[in-house]
């Protein structure tokens, strides 16, 4: 019976085919001399022969042959078990070296942990703010993503995983427009002058004058924004009319007095210094009008303002002189 060893081989035959008694000839051709050494033994014949060295060899080649067989079988178990195991055990690797952040060897891809899928994202090269481009099966999906989006913000001279004349110019300008949708401002629905991208927690504040437009700063809250906002229109020394529709919280300042309105300036290319109204020349009137509606011809200019206001303030908008003053403490 053969004897067994650690791992179940047996030492019968080994992994390449050698028998036993192979490998007993191959140590006793190290020594052709093996009969002159060792003790004396006598056969049944009365020969005398010295076996002790014979002994000592086959013992010695055995052991040989028990280390050959345990390296070989280390071998066999390093290069990878049988039966599909490697292509399982290669399928684990990959995940673990797709967990985490810049995992694969294609810019602008990762690991998407939560999916198990592949993410392509993009950084904004000024602001610094990361762009998620989708989530894909293949790596090299995601890698094209990136690739397009990049053709799209920088140029052709944009860093890419493949070739950029494998890609499209149509494929390159849809890109582009996905981006592009993403840096687009989404103004608030409380507040003039202020709004935020989709990829920022922080409020912009801005002002609008014309063609002009003057970024002011990031703010955490949103009301913080809109009162920056309105710092900064009093400070363009606007004409009245100009920043009452544009400010967030009025002050009593900022309306018209009834004793000094003529004093102000009305605003460019305006034939009334009050908001909503006009002069009226077929009529010598001045005309009041809320939007393109209009409310009616009056005497005066100061009239027309009046009529401007009532008709503005039922519906929650800009009025030339203070409301009353429930409505102006809720609005500041």
């Amino acid at each position: 019976m053969p004897l067994q060893l650690r791992g179940g081989c047996g030492l019968g035959l080994s992994p390449f085919g050698l028998k036993f008694q192979q490998v007993f000839v191959v140590c006793a051709m190290a020594s052709p001399r093996v009969d002159r050494l060792g003790c004396s033994v006598k056969t049944r014949r009365g020969h005398v022969r010295r076996q002790g060295r014979l002994l000592a060899l086959l013992t010695s080649g055995f052991c040989l042959a028990a280390v050959f067989l345990a390296r070989c079988s280390a071998f066999a178990g390093a290069a990878g078990p049988c039966r599909g195991g490697s292509r399982r055990q290669a399928n684990i690797v990959g995940r673990r070296q797709g967990s985490g952040q810049a995992a694969s060897s294609y810019q602008g891809v990762s690991w998407h942990e939560a999916s198990h899928k592949w993410m392509a994202s993009l950084s904004d090269p000024a602001k610094g703010v990361v762009i998620a481009l989708g989530i894909f099966e293949v790596q090299t999906d995601a890698a094209k993503a990136f690739d397009q989006a990049s053709l799209a913000i920088l140029g052709p001279g944009a860093s890419t995983n493949f070739p950029a004349s494998k890609y499209e110019a149509a494929d390159i300008e849809e890109a582009g427009r996905r981006v592009k949708s993403f840096w687009e401002p989404r103004a608030s629905t409380k507040y003039n002058g202020v709004y935020r991208t989709r990829g920022s927690t922080l409020w912009h504040a801005e002002i609008s004058l014309g063609k002009h437009r003057q970024f002011i700063d990031l703010f955490e809250t949103e009301e913080a924004a809109a009162r920056a906002h309105d710092e900064a229109v009093r400070d363009t020394k606007a004409p009245k009319a100009v920043q009452l529709t544009m400010l967030n919280f009025k002050q009593p300042d900022d309306y018209f007095d009834e004793d000094t309105w003529e004093d102000e300036q009305a605003p460019r290319e305006a034939s009334s210094v009050f908001i909503g109204v006009d002069y009226h020349s077929p009529s010598g009137n001045y005309r009041a009008k809320k939007g393109l509606r209009p409310l009616g011809l009056f005497p005066t200019e100061i009239e027309a303002a009046r009529a401007f206001d009532k008709a503005s303030l039922s519906k929650g908008g800009p009025t030339n002189f203070m409301p009353p003053p429930s409505i102006a403490e809720e609005r500041a």
